[in-house]
């Protein structure tokens, strides 16, 4: 997070540890399907760079403000994903497909 000759005190943000076997994907969601994503639900995700492979996880925010671009209308959705042990997630994951399971009426 830093470049040479950057001023460095008790307050920087040097690094950042993360865990590599837990991602988190941010998306959208259309107007008309968010009567049927709530948090929790069930995904299914498809990495581009992780070709034939399907990732699992859960929504874990929705937004409530909307987005409007080119007269769409849509909304923020946050997915966790945990990798399995056999994946590596590579460092720029090009295109992301993501489904949401759709497990009862809207509620």
């Amino acid at each position: 997070n830093l470049e040479i000759d950057d001023p460095v005190n008790d307050e920087s943000r040097v690094m950042e540890i993360i865990d590599p076997k837990q991602v988190e994907v941010a998306g959208l969601v259309g107007a008309i399907d968010l009567p049927f994503v709530q948090v929790q639900a069930s995904a299914r995700l498809q990495i581009g760079s992780l070709l034939g492979r399907e990732l699992f996880g859960v929504a874990t925010t929705v937004g409530e403000n909307p987005r409007t671009e080119r007269g769409v209308v849509s909304y923020s959705i946050d997915i966790a994903v945990e990798l399995p042990n056999d994946v590596v997630m590579p460092i720029e994951p090009s295109s992301v497909a993501v489904v949401v399971v759709y497990e009862g009426p809207p509620g």
